[in-house]
């Protein structure tokens, strides 16, 4: 009988372990590059900028969550404290912007963009605060 409890001690504990490696590699994956995802939508930002002003709850069910390729002139480029960079493409008026936040994997990409060139930025949408916000974002080449 102690034979028993041994084998299914043993059989408990590699289980275990097995479910904690590939909960934990779960667990640490990263998200998605970007840079590998098709874009859903390629628009420039111009018009992007536009279609969230006219009527904020269409252009949400069109472009929310999904991947957009945005083609537009470079506004400015802002780095934060933590080294994270923003490149902010212009829009449709004086005050409306489209924001892409970059994605940490690549940052090196925005230290050579320059203000007043015209770029494509790919990233996922989430909507429009102030300005027209895309997030984990890349340089498109």
């Amino acid at each position: 009988m102690k034979k028993y409890w041994k084998i299914i001690l043993l059989v408990v504990v590699l289980v275990g372990g097995i479910g904690l490696y590939f909960g934990m590699k779960e667990y640490n994956r990263g998200a998605a590059d970007v840079s590998d995802a098709d874009a859903d939508v390629v628009i420039k930002s111009e018009e992007l900028t536009k279609i969230f002003g006219e009527d904020e709850t269409k252009a949400n069910g069109l472009y929310l969550d999904k991947v957009i390729a945005v083609s537009g002139v470079v506004k400015g480029i802002e780095k934060d404290e933590k080294g994270a960079y923003t490149i902010i493409l212009n829009g449709d008026s004086e005050l409306s912007t489209v924001t892409c936040q970059m994605d940490e994997r690549h940052n090196e990409e925005a230290k050579d963009v320059k203000e007043g060139s015209t770029i494509t930025v790919k990233g996922y949408c989430t909507g429009v605060l102030m300005d027209v916000v895309l997030i984990r974002c890349a340089v498109d080449k």
